[in-house]
């Protein structure tokens, strides 16, 4: 999701930004197999987060990366990625985070080593 006036940048896809562990929801593609799946699940959101009022809210596409290949990254010193089923969302929702004991250079070094183990965006559009 990102406000329709900014240009799409690497640093903007994948934040970690909640407080509560730093992890990133993505949605587990074993649950939304096809593309379309995938649009339909954002555009969910979008409407949702549109209906409380969050209408810089877009949802714009999606990247597609493999769980084996996104847990096999690691930093210098040997922390890792984390792909957990975190179903409160739905079935298909997973939280992407880092292993436990991660410094801020970790982290940093992961979500640039985390750019080569996904593939290029599928852009879509919502219907109003």
């Amino acid at each position: 999701m990102r406000s329709e006036d900014k240009d799409l940048i690497w640093p903007n896809i994948l934040q970690f930004p909640s407080a509560d562990g730093q992890v990133e929801s993505v949605v587990w593609r074993r649950h939304a197999p096809q593309i379309e799946d995938v649009h339909k699940l954002g555009c969910e959101k979008q409407k949702n987060d549109r209906a409380k009022g969050r209408t810089s809210s877009t949802y714009f596409g999606a990247i597609t990366g493999n769980v084996g290949d996104i847990k096999s990254v690691k930093s210098k010193s040997g922390i890792s990625l984390t792909v957990v089923p975190a179903p409160y969302e739905g079935v298909h929702h997973a939280h992407l985070g880092f292993s436990a004991g991660s410094t801020k250079a970790d982290r940093s070094e992961l979500k640039v080593l985390l750019h080569t183990k996904f593939g290029v965006l599928e852009p879509h559009s919502c219907p109003q």
